[in-house]
């Protein structure tokens, strides 16, 4: 449960104009990135840096620590925060012990930012000490979102830190069998293929920004799930709600490479993420589809088997019919689930081809 430990802070002069916006953002900055890894002083001094620092400053920062609470915030990173050559900029400290950015962000947004105004909207900005963002990153990202109140996020190019050539997200997708499609793949070479702003199912949330509405409407992220397989759970929810998620090409922030590398256990977590989402008809196929399968290919083994015993005049026999529909059945059984299988874990651009090696498959005998 999140406790707000707000520091004594005092607003300094505002140094820059800025024109008013009917959009209030704040940004959270967590001290603990999506690999695990805890901010160092540094690490949170170049955060704020590079938050502060951008040609858009957020109106209210939230700094989420999420080790065991106890002691003041370091010196150091309280000057970076409230330095006098800052924004008046209104600061929080929220104590989350244990807590990640994703399992925090709902509890922070309700308590802890500021409501929307009253002709706008209220937008969070997702940050970990491992993000770089560029400086007109927040900028580009708030506009996206002032273009059409139906956008419920954007997500920035994700790029490597000290390869800002390749990609490390920039948004994912999946297959109906919930096998994940990263456009583009992690390591990709960026060369503006990505460039046209489409609509996405799923964003990484380093570097989101997100409507807070729209992020309570569809109830935060899964603290259960892994982080992909949590982003894809929450981009299901928006677009079951008829909320859109945006690619801001022009939005750029370095994170480090092995962000986007996935695992096992992610794969099985997204499966089920869209198994959770998927119509009944679909559910029961996902958890029926093995069995049926197997039941079917065992019925075929076993006629097959007794077929193979057969002499000449055995056609001629009852039994032998009826073995023959248990080897028709078994093997309707096994070939139904394995072409939907195969349609569904395949790219959409790629359905036709799926289809003919099932076919092609099945008529040489392979299934």
């Amino acid at each position: 449960m999140t406790t707000d430990t707000t520091p004594a802070v005092s607003s300094a002069p505002v140094r820059r104009r800025r024109r008013p916006a009917r959009t209030r953002v704040t940004a959270i900055l967590a001290d603990v990135d999506d690999l695990g890894r805890p901010a160092s002083t540094e690490d949170l001094l170049a955060l704020v840096a590079a938050v502060t620092g951008q040609d858009r400053t957020p109106d209210h920062l939230v700094l989420l620590r999420t080790r065991p609470a106890g002691g003041e915030i370091d010196p150091r990173v309280a000057d970076a925060l409230t330095g006098p050559d800052r924004d008046a900029t209104t600061v929080t400290v929220v104590d989350a012990p244990g807590e990640t950015l994703r399992s925090a962000v709902r509890a922070t947004v309700e308590r802890h930012v500021p409501p929307a105004p009253a002709d706008g909207r209220s937008l969070v900005w997702l940050l970990d000490h491992g993000c770089t963002p560029e400086p007109d990153a927040l900028g580009r990202l708030e506009q996206a979102l002032r273009m059409s109140s139906g956008v419920a996020a954007a997500g920035p190019k994700l790029v490597a830190q000290g390869r800002t050539d390749r990609f490390v997200g920039f948004g994912t997708g999946s297959s109906a069998a919930g096998r994940l499609v990263p456009t583009p793949a992690p390591g990709e070479l960026d060369q503006g293929q990505y460039d046209d702003g489409s609509d996405v199912l799923a964003l990484a949330a380093p570097g989101l920004l997100v409507d807070t509405a729209a992020l309570v409407t569809v109830g935060g992220y899964d603290r259960r799930l892994p982080p992909v397989a949590a982003d894809l759970d929450l981009g299901w929810s928006a677009q079951e709600r008829a909320l859109r998620l945006v690619r801001v090409p022009g939005a750029r922030i370095a994170v480090p490479a092995a962000l986007g590398r996935t695992g096992a256990r992610d794969d099985a977590a997204c499966r089920a993420v869209a198994l959770s989402h998927a119509p009944l008809g679909r559910r029961l196929a996902g958890a029926l589809g093995g069995l049926v399968s197997g039941v079917g290919l065992a019925l075929a083994a076993v006629g097959l088997l007794v077929m193979s015993g057969w002499e000449d005049g055995s056609l001629a026999r009852v039994s032998a019919t009826v073995t023959l529909a248990v080897v028709g059945f078994g093997l309707g059984m096994a070939l139904a689930p394995v072409n939907d299988a195969a349609l569904a874990d395949a790219p959409q651009h790629a359905h036709g081809t799926a289809s003919s090696l099932v076919v092609v498959s099945r008529m040489v005998g392979m299934v």
